[in-house]
Formats: C-alpha cells, structure tokens, sequence
C-alpha cells in the first residue's frame, strides 16, 4: 500500500507515473469532489487514470471518490474550492466519465436524494443513489449491488415527465448487464 498525495504535496510526473503504474488498484478517498478533480486536472490525473484503467488497473474509491467515475455531481457552494469553479447554488462538477450515470453516495442521508433529483432534471441523465453502507461494483459492461447491511440500498432515479421516478436496485450475486440501469421507459 502506498499514497499518493496532490493536494499538499506536489510529486513530480515520474513520482506520480510509478505509483499509478504499479498499482494493482487505485483508491480515492472522499472529500470535496470540486477539489479532487480540480487536482486531478493540474496534475493531469485523467490521462494517467485512462491509461491505468487500459492497464487493468482496478479503480475504486468511496464517496467523491466513488462519484468521480460517474458524469458530473453538484457540490453545495460553500465548499472549499477556487473561486473560479463556484456558481449559484452548486458547484456544478465534470467528473471522469467512466460511467453513464451520475453516482450519488450518502443518498440515505439528509438532503443528497433531493440533490440527485435536481441533478437529473439540470442533465436529463440517470443517477445512482447509493446509500451508506451500499456499493456498486462495475465490471466491462455489468454490475451488481452489495451491501453490509440489509437496509442498505442502491436506487435507480431519473426524470419521468415532469416528475422523478426512483426504483429501488435489486441486490444480486450476479452480475447484470449495465444497459438495464439507463433504460427509463
């Protein structure tokens, strides 16, 4: 195991290289998501995560550090991230775009199901709820839920009309074709 730190230390393109490449997984933990990929960017992290993954690299993480797979995730304004990044009311944040969905972790906590709605409708995209204690595993072009405990849940949401349907994600020891989750009849 070892650490990779870019925001309070600034490891040259070879130290970054040789930690990346050498890895079996890599595994990004939480925090501001504004921030980690405002880091990922000055760093160049996108191509050397790309270029891993290719490798086989496992990519892997929790919290922003699992949403950053997805497409975008809105961050409250008041988090501490350059001005230049903030909005209104959310920092409206591109993420790597490994999956066609955006991920919203804690979603059993207060407010994060009411901002994955407002996600959904702002990028008419599909998300995924996942709530503590819940994770996704995704694998070429299937998944499967897996949870450590029973009320812990994974929930497909999305615009219907001019409402939002949310459909609770059955947890299978299978592995299910992807497709699945961004059909929204």
């Amino acid at each position: 195991v070892d650490n990779l730190f870019l925001i309070r230390e600034t490891p040259t393109q070879d130290e970054i290289n040789e930690k990346v490449f050498s890895s079996d997984i890599i595994y990004v933990e939480g925090g501001s998501i504004s921030k980690l990929m405002y880091y990922f960017k000055k760093f160049n992290m996108e191509k050397i995560i790309e270029a891993a993954y290719e490798q086989g690299i496992v990519l892997s993480g929790k919290s922003a550090g699992a949403l950053c797979w997805g497409q975008r995730y809105f961050e409250n304004d008041d988090a501490e991230v350059p001005e230049d990044n903030k909005s209104n009311k959310y920092i409206d944040v591109e993420c790597m775009k490994y999956l066609d969905f955006i991920i919203c972790p804690h979603y059993n906590l207060e407010g994060y199901n009411r901002k994955t709605e407002e996600m959904v409708k702002a990028h008419n995209a599909v998300g995924i709820g996942l709530d503590n204690n819940c994770a996704m595993i995704v694998i070429n072009d299937t998944y499967r839920i897996i949870a450590t405990h029973e009320n812990a849940n994974a929930y497909k949401v999305y615009a219907q009309g001019t409402g939002i349907s949310k459909e609770r994600i059955s947890k299978h020891s299978d592995f299910r074709s992807i497709n699945e989750l961004l059909q929204t009849f």
